[in-house]
């Protein structure tokens, strides 16, 4: 069992990769908050579950993981960890301060220190509601409001 056990959403649009990672997240100890296949849903996700953290893929179909991860760090302050194959995305935008990279195929280890890490920069609870009630982010072309 781990020191601090995390709630733990995984966004990934790839159902076997999605799954193989839900797996993982509860043999490593945490609790599974949920599954998103795309931006707009992993902000509903987030609003509604209140995770821990994030695992995110960079491409997620035809939405944009790193937009929504943007999103969510800055309104919810959660730490992302993008478990991608495209670390490329995030030099080229700017973005490698959204957190760490556990490449695909990801290893069992890299991503256990991964979740260790970003459990240990945590804090409880989510922002302030008057923060983020009105807040909206454009998400490929969809507006979603952020909750609290």
């Amino acid at each position: 069992m781990p020191e601090k056990v995390a709630r733990i959403l995984v966004v990934e649009d790839d159902y076997l990769v999605a799954l193989d990672l839900g797996h993982t997240v509860i043999d490593l100890g945490h609790t599974l908050s949920g599954y998103a296949t795309g931006a707009a849903d992993a902000l509903a996700q987030v609003a509604a579950k209140h995770p821990t953290l994030v695992l995110m893929d960079i491409r997620l179909g035809t939405s944009d993981g790193l937009t929504a991860a943007k999103a969510i760090h800055e309104h919810y302050g959660l730490p992302i960890i993008f478990v991608s194959g495209h670390a490329g995305d995030l030099d080229g935008r700017g973005l490698v301060t959204l957190g760490p990279i556990v490449p695909k195929p990801f290893s069992i280890t890299a991503l256990r220190n991964a979740i260790d890490a970003a459990i240990a920069t945590v804090r409880e609870p989510t922002p302030n509601p008057a923060e983020t009630a009105d807040s909206d982010v454009d998400v490929g072309g969809n507006t979603v409001a952020l909750q609290p």
